[in-house]
């Protein structure tokens, strides 16, 4: 039976305000001049017999850019004072907010389950780890950095909504359900996801996981510790190492393929790129040339394809993707999050096999990125003394590591430098065009990249 409700979806569509949305985190183009908003399927969200909102799908063109995005959005007449309002639109004689509903425990209560009325195009599918979830009326939007929303809900679980549906969300959900069977235990607990299927398409719409109580991620945890200059954190790089190791064992279950001559040439080609990119943005100064001119002589010289093996990895690993958590005693325990992958890359590279140590390299530059803002802040310590902090984390994170990994033919050295180069590279990229005042920070870590290189090259 098909109901017959009003503000229909498309009229609350057509009534957003496309300015009040590209403020919004989540919207990908912050520099849109104009955007036009286009339904793609709608479900109404009742409370009681009154229409209490829309979950909506929505696809929102621009001029160098278009992608689909979920909102559920509250149709109110007395907004909260924190609500993000994207517009008003009529009901017969009242004018309506339209409010994002993000925090409204009923409209995430009506994502939980797949009870009528359904999307009029599509259907949902709650996949539960267990019994299925009721949720309070006590829930929290969470205020991060973040382009997903993530709601905290009072009897320990977190939900996190994909505001941008994209390959991300549904890698993820794949993600975790092959580490939750059986569980990793550096990954929080999945307990349920949700998704959005047209014929043999799937959008991954929600997740639902374990709240970890008592943590904060590891960059903002590390960042804070090193304000006082060089701290000792042997135990919390093993604890470290020791989650991304058992997560890319984990991983592993979803099976392995020789690296080959063929992964090394893509490797290279995309370094290659990576410095045409570059070359673009660094200062003109001799030096900095030079060091190009190095990782470019590297790049091109001859490598053994026996490289290890590809699998699924995490694919955007760092700090900010840790969680830490006081455990008993003096003890920490670290949890891995957002298996979404590299959000700027294409679809296919974003879920493609990768060797495990595109990842370590993350974790290594991350470490580096970790001094470079002490550094800029102010933290004590010469060169010699930070130099010898970094020294010191990547050793001791790569020894960790390697009792984790079964490839007895992984070239480390190699592999994983140009690895590291190719994030390094992109760093530049990203600096000079969103944060210029940053781009030391990468170019200290390709001086540093280049002095390894000049010994490898030379061995």
């Amino acid at each position: 039976m098909t109901l017959t409700v009003y503000p229909s979806a498309q009229d609350v569509v057509s009534a957003l305000d496309w300015h009040r949305i590209v403020t919004q985190r989540w919207f990908r183009r912050k520099d849109a001049t104009y955007v036009r908003f286009d339904l793609i399927d709608g479900r109404p969200v009742f409370r009681g017999r009154s229409l209490h909102g829309w979950w909506l799908l929505i696809h929102a063109t621009t001029k160098n850019d278009s992608a689909d995005y979920q909102l559920p959005v509250l149709l109110t007449t007395n907004p909260c004072v924190r609500s993000s309002v994207f517009g008003t639109c009529r009901k017969g004689a009242d004018t309506l907010q339209i409010v994002d509903g993000i925090g409204d425990a009923s409209m995430l209560a009506s994502l939980l389950t797949t009870c009528d009325p359904e999307f009029e195009h599509g259907r949902v599918e709650a996949r539960f780890q267990g019994d299925p979830l009721q949720i309070p009326d006590d829930v929290s939007v969470l205020s991060a950095d973040s382009t997903n929303s993530l709601v905290r809900i009072a009897n320990g679980h977190v939900l996190k909504i994909y505001r941008v549906l994209d390959a991300g969300g549904t890698r993820e959900v794949d993600f975790l359900e092959a580490l939750a069977q059986p569980r990793v235990a550096s990954v929080p607990t999945l307990h349920a996801s949700v998704e959005y299927r047209t014929g043999t398409d799937r959008r991954a719409l929600a997740l639902l996981q374990e709240w970890i109580d008592d943590a904060e991620d590891a960059w903002s945890w590390l960042t804070k510790l090193l304000a006082n200059g060089p701290q000792n954190i042997t135990d919390d790089v093993v604890a470290m190492a020791d989650a991304v190791g058992s997560v890319h064992a984990g991983l592993r279950r979803r099976g392995t393929r020789p690296w080959s001559k063929t992964d090394t040439k893509d490797l290279l080609s995309r370094v290659t790129a990576g410095l045409a990119r570059a070359e673009l943005y660094i200062p003109d100064d001799a030096k900095l040339r030079k060091m190009l001119a190095h990782v470019r002589d590297y790049v091109e010289a001859d490598f053994d394809s026996e490289s290890g093996c590809l699998q699924a990895v995490h694919g955007d690993l760092h700090l900010g993707q840790l969680l830490r958590q006081n455990a008993a005693g003096d003890s920490v325990r670290y949890y891995i999050i957002d298996f979404e992958g590299e959000p700027l890359a294409p679809p296919d590279e974003r879920c493609a096999w990768h060797s495990p140590l595109k990842d370590v390299a993350g974790m290594l530059r991350s470490f580096d990125y970790a001094v470079g803002v002490a550094r800029k802040a102010g933290a004590p310590g010469d060169d010699a003394v930070w130099n010898v902090w970094r020294a010191e984390c990547e050793r001791t994170f790569l020894a960790r590591y390697s009792i984790h990994s079964d490839d007895t033919k992984v070239d480390t050295d190699t592999l994983l430098a140009l690895f590291v180069i190719e994030k390094v590279l992109y760093e530049i990229a990203y600096e000079a065009t969103n944060r210029p005042n940053w781009i030391d920070v990468p170019l200290g870590g390709l001086s540093r990249v280049v002095d390894r290189l000049r010994t490898l090259l030379n061995q």
